[in-house]
Protein backbone atom coordinates (compact mmCIF):
# COMPACT_ATOMS: atom_id res chain seq x y z
CA UNK A 1 0.00 0.00 0.00
CA UNK A 2 1.55 3.35 -1.02
CA UNK A 3 2.21 5.99 1.61
CA UNK A 4 0.85 9.49 1.05
CA UNK A 5 2.65 12.43 2.70
CA UNK A 6 -0.58 14.19 3.63
CA UNK A 7 -3.04 11.35 4.06
CA UNK A 8 -4.95 9.06 1.76
CA UNK A 9 -6.81 10.53 -1.21
CA UNK A 10 -10.34 11.63 -0.44
CA UNK A 11 -13.41 12.83 -2.32
CA UNK A 12 -14.94 16.26 -2.80
CA UNK A 13 -18.65 15.80 -3.45
CA UNK A 14 -21.68 17.99 -3.35
CA UNK A 15 -24.91 19.19 -4.82
CA UNK A 16 -25.90 22.17 -6.96
CA UNK A 17 -29.26 23.61 -5.93
CA UNK A 18 -31.64 26.21 -7.36
CA UNK A 19 -34.23 28.05 -5.28
CA UNK A 20 -37.41 27.67 -7.33
CA UNK A 21 -39.63 29.35 -4.76
CA UNK A 22 -37.70 32.63 -4.70
CA UNK A 23 -37.94 32.73 -0.92
CA UNK A 24 -35.38 30.08 0.00
CA UNK A 25 -37.98 27.49 0.96
CA UNK A 26 -37.92 25.10 -2.02
CA UNK A 27 -34.72 23.89 -3.70
CA UNK A 28 -34.18 21.45 -6.57
CA UNK A 29 -31.02 19.96 -8.06
CA UNK A 30 -29.61 21.61 -11.17
CA UNK A 31 -28.72 19.30 -14.08
CA UNK A 32 -25.68 19.69 -16.35
CA UNK A 33 -23.77 22.23 -14.30
CA UNK A 34 -20.10 22.28 -15.27
CA UNK A 35 -17.97 22.15 -12.13
CA UNK A 36 -14.25 22.82 -12.24
CA UNK A 37 -11.75 21.93 -9.52
CA UNK A 38 -8.67 24.12 -9.11
CA UNK A 39 -5.72 23.81 -6.75
CA UNK A 40 -5.04 26.93 -4.65
CA UNK A 41 -4.17 29.84 -6.96
CA UNK A 42 -3.67 27.85 -10.17
CA UNK A 43 -5.89 29.36 -12.89
CA UNK A 44 -6.13 26.06 -14.80
CA UNK A 45 -8.64 23.45 -13.59
CA UNK A 46 -7.23 20.05 -12.63
CA UNK A 47 -10.57 18.28 -13.07
CA UNK A 48 -14.08 18.91 -14.37
CA UNK A 49 -17.42 17.22 -13.70
CA UNK A 50 -21.06 17.58 -14.72
CA UNK A 51 -23.87 17.47 -12.20
CA UNK A 52 -26.41 14.67 -12.60
CA UNK A 53 -30.23 15.24 -12.82
CA UNK A 54 -30.34 15.66 -9.02
CA UNK A 55 -27.51 18.22 -9.00
CA UNK A 56 -25.01 15.76 -7.50
CA UNK A 57 -21.32 15.84 -8.46
CA UNK A 58 -18.02 14.38 -7.21
CA UNK A 59 -14.29 14.79 -7.69
CA UNK A 60 -11.99 11.96 -6.67
CA UNK A 61 -9.30 11.23 -5.77
CA UNK A 62 -8.02 14.50 -4.28
CA UNK A 63 -5.18 14.84 -1.79
CA UNK A 64 -6.20 16.53 1.49
CA UNK A 65 -2.96 18.54 1.77
CA UNK A 66 -3.96 21.23 -0.75
CA UNK A 67 -6.53 24.00 -0.83
CA UNK A 68 -9.11 23.68 -3.61
CA UNK A 69 -11.67 25.88 -5.34
CA UNK A 70 -14.85 24.53 -6.94
CA UNK A 71 -16.37 26.78 -9.61
CA UNK A 72 -19.84 26.24 -11.15
CA UNK A 73 -21.08 27.32 -14.59
CA UNK A 74 -24.45 26.80 -16.25
CA UNK A 75 -26.20 28.10 -19.33
CA UNK A 76 -29.24 29.50 -17.49
CA UNK A 77 -28.18 29.89 -13.85
CA UNK A 78 -25.57 32.07 -12.20
CA UNK A 79 -23.75 31.21 -8.99
CA UNK A 80 -22.06 33.13 -6.22
CA UNK A 81 -18.41 32.96 -5.24
CA UNK A 82 -16.57 29.67 -5.82
CA UNK A 83 -16.56 27.16 -2.96
CA UNK A 84 -13.26 27.23 -1.05
CA UNK A 85 -11.97 24.01 0.53
CA UNK A 86 -9.00 24.18 2.89
CA UNK A 87 -6.86 21.23 4.04
CA UNK A 88 -8.39 21.53 7.52
CA UNK A 89 -11.85 20.86 6.00
CA UNK A 90 -10.91 17.26 5.15
CA UNK A 91 -11.95 14.93 8.00
CA UNK A 92 -9.30 12.63 9.49
CA UNK A 93 -11.52 9.58 8.94
CA UNK A 94 -11.17 9.95 5.14
CA UNK A 95 -14.88 10.39 4.46
CA UNK A 96 -14.28 13.40 2.20
CA UNK A 97 -15.73 16.90 2.00
CA UNK A 98 -19.31 17.79 1.06
CA UNK A 99 -20.13 21.19 -0.46
CA UNK A 100 -23.41 22.78 -1.51
CA UNK A 101 -23.48 25.30 -4.35
CA UNK A 102 -26.62 27.39 -4.72
CA UNK A 103 -27.81 29.65 -7.50
CA UNK A 104 -27.23 33.33 -6.87
CA UNK A 105 -30.32 35.09 -5.54
CA UNK A 106 -31.76 37.82 -7.72
CA UNK A 107 -31.69 41.36 -6.33
CA UNK A 108 -35.01 43.16 -6.66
Amino acid sequence: MPAFPCGAPQQIRGRVLADISGSGSLFVGVYLVTLELRVEDDPEPIAAALSNPFGVFAFEPVLPCSAYTVTARHRFFSFGAPAQIEPKDFPPDGSGVTVTISTQSKQQ
